[in-house]
């Protein structure tokens, strides 16, 4: 085979491969593009111990996206409390969105008013009140956490739930403990306030918490 035939084989090869390269690789690297040029959404949640969140991303959010999402989460920490939400902020190139649950009309208010003070493009509201928890489940719950974080305690209160609003009742030795069982009952979830009628050592010491 002489040198020119055979550089002309080896060149035709190289275009053929190529294209066969370029046809398999070609919608990935598309695909690939698209995705880079979309901003991912960030989730922020407020719950638990109803004070505390945290904020998790989805893939590699833009720098701004991911700063922007940080701010609100500060804020919500400073002035969100009591409130129960989880939420996904989606920022787009013209608008931010918030999509999730929140727990009553004045977290998502709050919620809104928050990220429209840190945002200075336009929020979009896509968030739906989470369904109501049983009051059985709440009351439930509220056992478990006395059980755990007051044995002694637990044995010596009633505690009954009805429209998510706890009623207390029983006696204690100090205002200092039914004080502290009053903020875990507080902090669960489902729970809107509580009526304590507990007493103190006999004496009246009535009581009455609301989220609000």
């Amino acid at each position: 085979m002489s040198a020119r035939l055979k550089y002309r084989t080896i060149h035709i090869f190289s275009i053929t491969t190529c294209l066969a390269l370029l046809a398999v690789l070609g919608p990935r690297l598309h695909d690939s593009a698209i995705a880079d040029t979309q901003e991912k959404p960030q989730h922020v949640q407020g719950g638990g111990e109803w004070d505390p969140y945290s904020a998790k991303s989805e893939g590699a959010p833009s720098i701004q996206a991911a700063e922007e999402a940080s701010r609100i989460r500060s804020v919500l920490h400073d002035r969100v409390h009591n409130r129960w939400y989880n939420v996904q902020i989606l920022s787009q190139s013209d608008k931010l969105a918030l999509n999730g649950e929140v727990d009553s009309e004045d977290t998502r208010r709050e919620l809104l008013k928050v990220a429209q003070s840190v945002s200075q493009r336009q929020v979009q509201d896509e968030l739906k009140l989470r369904p109501p928890i049983p009051d059985q489940e709440i009351k439930d719950s509220i056992a478990r956490t006395l059980d755990q974080e007051y044995p002694k305690l637990s044995k010596e209160l009633q505690v009954e739930v009805k429209d998510g609003r706890a009623a207390l009742h029983g006696d204690v030795s100090s205002h200092r403990q039914i004080d502290a069982v009053l903020a875990s009952v507080l902090m669960q979830e489902g729970v809107k306030d509580i009526e304590s009628e507990v007493t103190v050592r006999g004496r009246p010491y009535p009581r009455n918490v609301s989220r609000r």
